[in-house]
């Protein structure tokens, strides 16, 4: 079927519009059209990349543990598991497959796709609590109802409320909430976070004061590129140099490598992560370690613009994060300081020639673990995901622990000394709760025919579990769904059993027990 992929449309008004071709996007644009067939339905994308973090990110559905990808999600992994003759779904495939197959899907079902149309700024018209457009590039959208699947949260900021960072403890009544009482993960051996004979913090130590424990900051986790990585020599790419490179920048992995007890491999230093279920076999995933305090994650300054900066400010915290990356393998292949044993290890792998050749060979997506969330009527936070949630307001079910990477790396001032604070393990309480409508809802007195599926209403700590593209998945899907329900009424309005029984007919598994 001929790909619906414009780049100019004239004026149109869709039933609904969707901007980010992110997971969430991709999936409520289908699902409205599940229900909806002769539904007009556009997705509006600010990058020539489809997917978002499961495409041009590099992570696929890789991060799912209970329920299993459903509905759609299984479509798109089939249809990878064509490419490759294999029988089961591949959910993380080579990038320009799953990039190619994420389009075909959204053809397949008559979405009209538009690439390359970068959002402008302040250009939402709102009448009467709805939005009535918004422009890009080339174009004025105009819609019934409209999604933000953007991980930034850019139409969602300007219509209604939102926040980021750690709350308190008290805020939500979270045991897991604000500055942590316990250090993690930890150094083996003590390390000095200042440059020699100066009271300057080295690059990526950010010495700013240590707050009370529970309180509440504007500290995010870590951003990251998941670079494909390979040690075959025929598809291997040696990790290259960034542009404007300094030594002294990368001064703390110096220390944090020279101060262990024996040279660390790349495996000691990152998560080395078989692609999940491809028959090849021969690409990994470059995730965080986190039993390393010192991995592929950058945290503090470096990030702080991006959450409620412009988008030039965000271009910048990007450019900053892939130097960071690029900077730390190189240093680790090529220094003299790094051990022999270590550049070996490194020099083992490089990146993945067949992907992103135009990128050289990076993602171009970074990973936004965390930024904007919305505050809808409804915030979901620990007590309620807890006790499994409310099976009444359920879209469907999460199983992913408390997954929080590291938010803090500071200088003690008295001592000296380096310390991470945030992380916890990915398991962390990991059992099956309800998914809330809420969490895709704006405030009614605010904005009436929006859905926000990539920057949902919920806490920090509980964002931790839901973040995961699998479960965003899930999210989308209930808001194709509730648009093509309520069509011109408000989307808080939607009937829940009208809702639970069209997302079930589709697939999702929602069952009938839980919190009430």
């Amino acid at each position: 079927m001929l790909l619906l992929l414009l780049s100019t449309v004239a004026s149109v008004n869709y039933d609904l519009v969707v901007f980010g071709s992110t997971p969430s996007g991709i999936s409520a644009a289908l699902s409205y059209k599940n229900m909806t067939p002769e539904g007009k339905v556009a997705v509006i994308e600010p990058t020539p990349y489809v997917g978002g973090m499961s495409g041009a990110g590099g992570i696929g559905f890789r991060d799912y543990a209970t329920p299993s990808p459903c509905c759609t999600m299984v479509e798109w992994g089939m249809m990878n598991a064509a490419h490759y003759n294999v029988t089961y779904p591949v959910w993380q495939p080579d990038n320009f497959i799953g990039h190619e197959n994420f389009k075909k899907l959204l053809s397949n079902h008559k979405v009209e796709l538009y690439t390359s149309e970068a959002y402008v700024s302040g250009s939402v018209k709102q009448s009467s609590q709805r939005i009535t457009s918004f422009t890009t590039t080339t174009d004025t959208w105009t819609a019934t109802a409209f999604v933000d699947a953007s991980y930034e949260g850019l139409i969602m900021r300007e219509v209604t409320s939102f926040t980021w960072g750690r709350e308190a403890v008290t805020e939500y009544n979270e045991s897991m909430a604000g500055v942590p009482p316990k250090k993690s993960p930890t150094y083996p051996k003590e390390i000095n976070g200042y440059y020699a004979n100066t009271t300057k913090p080295l690059k990526y130590v950010s010495d700013a004061p240590e707050l009370p424990v529970g309180s509440s900051d504007l500290g995010v986790m870590g951003y990251s590129y998941r670079c494909c990585v390979t040690n075959n020599a025929h598809n291997k790419v040696a990790f290259p140099k960034p542009d404007g490179y300094d030594e002294l920048d990368f001064e703390l992995m110096n220390r944090y490598v020279n101060s262990l007890s024996s040279p660390p491999s790349i495996h000691n230093l990152f998560g080395i992560l078989d692609y999940r279920s491809f028959p090849p076999k021969n690409k990994w995933d470059l995730c965080d370690a986190g039993g390393s305090p010192v991995t592929s994650d950058v945290v503090d300054e470096t990030i702080q613009k991006y959450m409620n900066g412009s988008q030039a400010d965000q271009k910048e915290v990007a450019r900053a994060v892939q130097y960071y990356v690029q900077g730390f393998l190189y240093w680790l292949g090529n220094s003299d300081n790094s051990p022999a044993a270590t550049r070996k290890s490194v020099q083992s792998y490089g990146l993945c020639a067949d992907e992103w050749p135009e990128n050289g060979h990076i993602p171009p997506q970074l990973y936004v673990r965390e930024a904007l969330r919305m505050v809808g009527d409804h915030v979901f936070a620990q007590p309620e995901w807890q006790k499994g949630g409310n099976s009444n307001r359920s879209i469907g079910m999460g199983g992913w622990g408390i997954d929080i990477h590291v938010v803090h790396r500071k200088v003690n001032k008295t001592t000296g000394i380096i310390y991470d604070e945030g992380w916890t393990s990915p398991g962390t309480g990991q059992h099956p709760f309800h998914l809330p409508v809420d969490l895709i809802l704006p405030k009614k007195s605010s904005v009436q025919n929006l859905f926000v599926t990539s920057a949902p209403s919920c806490s920090h700590v509980t964002w931790a579990g839901i973040r995961e593209e699998p479960t965003l998945w899930l999210l989308g899907m209930a808001a194709g769904t509730t648009a093509s329900l309520v069509k011109e009424g408000p989307v808080q309005d939607v009937e829940m059993a009208e809702l639970q029984k069209s997302l079930r007919m589709q697939g999702i598994n929602i069952p009938t027990t839980g919190s009430q």
